[in-house]
């Protein structure tokens, strides 16, 4: 991946991340859906690894 493609990529995931804030800033007060706490230490307990190749994937890209 070259300089340009990381630039375009930052761009991108900057442009979602904004996205998503004003989506969580317009939702009304109050009513958020209750989630469910999970144990945080995976069953494995193996230390988790990121595909950072998978990144772009996640944020719609």
């Amino acid at each position: 991946m070259d300089m340009l493609d990381q630039m375009n990529l930052h761009l991108l995931m900057q442009e979602r991340l904004e996205k998503i804030l004003e989506d969580i800033e317009r939702r009304p007060k109050g009513k958020s859906k209750k989630t469910k706490v999970f144990d945080r230490i995976p069953a494995n307990k193996e230390r988790a690894e990121w595909n950072l190749q998978e990144i772009p994937v996640l944020f719609g890209a």
